[in-house]
């Protein structure tokens, strides 16, 4: 399904407002005289005598058109053409959308500031000035709106105790004490990129926290989304179940055979591992390799 006029309006029409506002600046006059002529139905005289004035237009001036053309064009893609996923037939756009519209509103965020200075700078009759100053202050405030609604809809309600700050791995040292303390120990004494074997999360959880805080390749990630990526479930889903297998396996020498297959150096077992796999056998982690970090509820098995 297309997404209805009204819905586009509200997500980019402030700046598609601004980029008419520079059209009828630097064109007004161009345009003016081309309606003038199709009304008295002059065309062919239009044609024959009319010159394109480009008096006004500067490089820059140029160069926002093309970002603001480029972004427009970037926006109406998705409802035309998109690239079928693994999603719902409602969702067939959402990927192809957001990943060009991303780059729409960078676009529209670096040339909106630039349409109001030039528009606003140039402009000399002051009764003008002002009304155009007015217009653009009410597009200003207008999106203010958004930042009101949108971080209280992701962060929830503004308080202290739910500060996260900019340091990625707090959520680790206020939830998960002990995978903090782990993780730590890792970026600091691990060396090069050995694959680190941790538990198969679901998107958006806590879950694949070591690679993501690390560095270091694992596995397997978040099941859809690698899924997604590779548009078949067959890899993901023999990854995850043998890293179920691994972890929960009573064969050593089954565990041993995978182990060696994906190359695996390290072991982590911690909260989330147990939480997955309800029957985890650490025991026999000790067998086929040593214990080199502990930390309540956490450990990191090193492999002979």
């Amino acid at each position: 399904s297309h997404s209805r006029f009204y819905q586009l309006l509200i997500l980019w029409g402030a700046p598609w407002l601004l980029g008419i506002f520079l059209i009828g600046y630097l064109f007004g006059k161009n345009i003016f005289y081309l309606i003038k002529n199709i009304i008295s139905k002059r065309t062919k005289e239009f044609k024959n005598k009319y010159k394109l004035n480009l008096s006004m237009l500067t490089a820059p001036d140029g160069f926002v058109l093309i970002l603001f053309l480029v972004a427009t064009f970037l926006i109406i893609i998705p409802e035309i053409i998109y690239l079928k996923d693994i999603y719902i037939a409602s969702y067939h756009r959402a990927n192809t959308m957001f990943k060009l519209t991303y780059q729409s509103f960078i676009m529209y965020s670096l040339l909106s500031g630039y349409i109001m200075f030039r528009i606003g700078s140039q402009i000399k009759n002051t009764i003008l000035k002002k009304v155009t100053v007015f217009l653009f202050f009410l597009i200003f405030t207008s999106l203010m709106v958004y930042p009101f609604y949108s971080i209280r809809g992701y962060y929830g309600e503004i308080v202290k105790e739910n500060y996260k700050g900019l340091y990625g791995l707090n959520f680790l040292k206020k939830n998960y004490p002990d995978d903090f303390e782990a993780i730590n120990w890792l970026n600091k004494n691990v060396k090069g990129q050995p694959i680190v074997l941790e538990a198969v999360g679901d998107s958006y959880t806590d879950y694949n926290r070591v690679s993501m805080a690390t560095g270091l390749p694992t596995i397997q990630g978040w099941l859809v989304h690698e899924w997604l990526w590779r548009g078949s479930f067959d890899e993901p889903g023999k990854r995850s179940a043998e890293v179920k297998t691994i972890y929960e396996s009573a064969s050593i020498a089954q565990t041993q055979e995978l182990l060696n297959k994906y190359n695996v150096k390290y072991v982590y077992v911690s909260e989330l591992e147990r939480q997955k796999y309800q029957q985890l056998n650490e025991a026999k982690f000790e067998k086929i390799g040593k214990k080199i970090f502990s930390s309540g509820e956490t450990s990191i098995y090193e492999l002979f």
